[in-house]
């Protein structure tokens, strides 16, 4: 899944020290994390899929 490798990359920027890649994928994750939040509120069985990280995705590319 995308967030395991996001995940992933973290561990990996964290362990080379690049601070750039960090501050970004933990932005992801947080914004991952709310999602995840808001669908429990709505369900409590509902787990976030990629297609819905993919639209987070696209949402902060717009942002910025």
């Amino acid at each position: 899944m995308l967030k395991k490798q996001l995940t992933d990359g973290l561990i990996t920027a964290i362990k080379s020290k690049d601070k750039e890649s960090i501050n970004a994928i933990r932005l992801i994750l947080a914004a991952i994390k709310d999602k995840e939040i808001a669908l429990r509120s709505e369900d409590k069985n509902k787990e976030i899929s990629e297609e819905i990280i993919f639209r987070i995705l696209k949402n902060m590319i717009k942002q910025r």
